[in-house]
């Protein structure tokens, strides 16, 4: 009796005091009920720009010439290690006239962008702290972006129809702060193009991260799933030696 007690109050301490590597907090959201105001904020820096949530996905209409954007604000900072994704598309019609398509965050974007249609200059690229950098020509009008943070690592990659593909990390002591996140379009205002009329779906949004931090102060993180199984394991050992008690 004396030993089932030993092992199931090291069992129990195993669960509390385990501190997990991986990353425990995951959001996703297909956008098949709308936005949630509790997860996002929505804005268009242009009376004429449109957010559509209707059809299951976010479309964003940039309707004004200049340096506008549109987008979705993640209401919650991120704290530690993360990864987002999300998937675009861009829609037939005015598409190839100098947009921007981007996962951003207080500390750089990854972006898909049309830069120069004439001479067919569309480009996946990065905007870090260290400027414009990691860029790789594309024709493509879907796909998916990731932005990730490992450490003072902030990285943007896009996804070739086999994996992620690396276009740039970005090493700086300052990465390391509390970041937000989302996902919007802005013109490119250096072409001269006539930007107006562009539509880009997104949709499938992603998070993975240690804990979220509430605007208000508060935090949230999930326990991760090992930790879960040994506080089972731990409970079940005690409930094994309240039988023997019994007995």
């Amino acid at each position: 009796m004396k030993r089932n007690t030993m092992v199931a109050l090291f069992v129990m301490i195993l669960a509390f005091c385990y501190t997990p590597a991986a990353q425990s907090f995951v959001f996703t959201d297909d956008f098949s009920s709308g936005i949630n105001s509790y997860w996002w904020t929505t804005y268009t820096n242009g009376s004429q720009n449109i957010i559509d949530a209707t059809g299951g996905n976010i479309k964003m209409v940039q309707m004004e010439n200049g340096i506008l954007s549109t987008g979705l604000s993640f209401n919650f900072s991120v704290t530690g290690d993360f990864t987002a994704e999300v998937d675009y598309t861009l829609n037939t019609g005015n598409i190839l006239n100098g947009e921007r398509v981007g996962l951003v965050s207080g500390l750089g974007a990854v972006e898909r962008l049309e830069w120069n249609a004439s001479a067919d200059w569309q480009l996946y690229l990065t905007h870090f702290g260290d400027s414009l950098q990691g860029h790789t020509t594309t024709t493509d009008t879907t796909g998916k972006l990731q932005l990730s943070r490992s450490g003072n690592v902030l990285s943007g990659s896009y996804w070739d129809g086999n994996g992620w593909v690396l276009l740039h990390s970005y090493n700086s002591a300052a990465n390391a702060v509390d970041t937000t996140l989302g996902f919007s379009i802005w013109p490119d205002n250096y072409t001269g193009l006539a930007d107006f009329g562009t539509t880009v779906t997104f949709d499938n949004f992603s998070l993975n991260a240690p804990t979220m931090v509430d605007p208000t102060g508060g935090s949230t993180g999930v326990p991760e799933p090992t930790s879960m199984l040994l506080l089972g394991l731990g409970l079940v050992g005690l409930a094994g030696v309240k039988r023997k008690f019994k007995k």
